[in-house]
């Protein structure tokens, strides 16, 4: 379910969903591709795929070094803020009190099949899991950031989680790092959401994507009867039975945020994590923050399609396999 190829292309898919990403020229992760299966891609599907016509209008080029690269315009798997990107970014350390810009460059990668459950926080768990995680490393700042990612036997889901090591031998002082980031070439969704309040929880709300964020929050301590950290993008023609649909959902359950930001290419950018108002993490020489996970899921069967992805992932993979077929006892 997890190939790489040539140490560049990173692809995770089954008979559901297909996930591609790769190496920009920078050492850094783009983000290709995340919908249907795409089957067995050769060399030249892979390059094709990679190619990408800059948008030199109004853009501030990466480096001198490497010639017409521009992040600005790019899809990529964790952005991070003014690298020549200006869009918000998945990750924000500071360093006595002076803002730092890390360069995560590609060091190496790992696979592993099956996920164990975890009593300390929520997290997803299954015997017929692959796991990929990427190490990558800012050398001037001494850092690593570690993304992983999960994939599972006949579902779109994909879960995902980052973690920052703090090599260096400076206190660091972490502001924001989210869970996941889905990067999509368009803006022609409705935003949903589910919305309500005490009693009236989990109302449906569409409203279209515009140039600009559009999110929904919470900062009660807690995710709250307002909101819930599901988001999900849907074409604007879909029904219970047809059209594509990529949603998120944060396995958390305090302050949270959710948000698509669509750039003026129309470019729509996914985020989700915690809330990073009033977040700081302290973190000393090798220490470790981990975020909760978050699932991406697809569909392109419409709202039914979407309805058996993440109820089939919540029974199969978040449900404690003793209850999985058990009526729970009234309390």
């Amino acid at each position: 379910m997890i190939d790489v190829i040539d140490n560049k292309y990173f692809y995770l898919h089954n008979k559901e969903v297909a996930y591609l990403f790769d190496l920009l020229p920078n050492q850094q992760l783009e983000h290709l591709y995340y919908g249907e299966d795409l089957g067995k891609l050769s060399k030249n599907d892979l390059e094709y795929m990679s190619l990408h016509p800059n948008k030199a209008s109004g853009t501030v080029k990466f480096s001198k070094k490497i010639k017409n690269l521009t992040l600005a315009d790019r899809m990529q798997e964790f952005p991070t803020y003014g690298t020549s990107d200006f869009r918000e970014g998945a990750v924000s350390i500071e360093n006595e009190d002076a803002y730092l810009y890390p360069e995560f460059k590609y060091d190496h990668f790992e696979i592993t099949t099956g996920k164990r459950g975890s009593l300390d926080f929520p997290t997803s768990y299954g015997n017929d899991s692959e796991n990929l995680i990427v190490y990558l490393i800012d050398t001037e700042h001494q850092l690593e950031l570690q993304l992983s990612y999960s994939i599972f036997e006949n579902l779109s889901a994909i879960v995902r989680k980052a973690a920052i090591i703090n090599h260096g031998q400076q206190e660091i002082k972490l502001t924001n790092l989210q869970s996941t980031v889905l990067d999509l070439p368009n803006d022609s969704y409705d935003f949903l959401q589910l919305s309500g309040a005490w009693t009236k929880e989990r109302h449906i709300i569409r409203r279209p994507l515009t140039q600009g964020i559009t999110k929904i929050e919470s900062l009660r301590g807690a995710s709250s009867h307002q909101e819930n950290p599901f988001i999900a993008l849907v074409d604007k023609d879909v029904t219970n039975d047809s059209g594509n649909i990529y949603a998120s959902n944060l396995i958390y359950s305090g302050n949270f945020i959710s948000q698509v930001e669509v750039d003026e290419w129309g470019q729509s950018r996914l985020m989700t994590g915690i809330n990073p108002a009033t977040f700081t993490w302290k973190l000393s020489r090798n220490q470790v923050f981990s975020t909760p996970e978050a699932v991406l899921f697809y569909s392109k069967h419409g709202f039914n399609g979407l309805m058996k992805q993440t109820h089939n992932f919540v029974t199969k993979h978040i449900i404690d396999q003793k209850w999985q077929r058990r009526d729970r006892p009234i309390v």
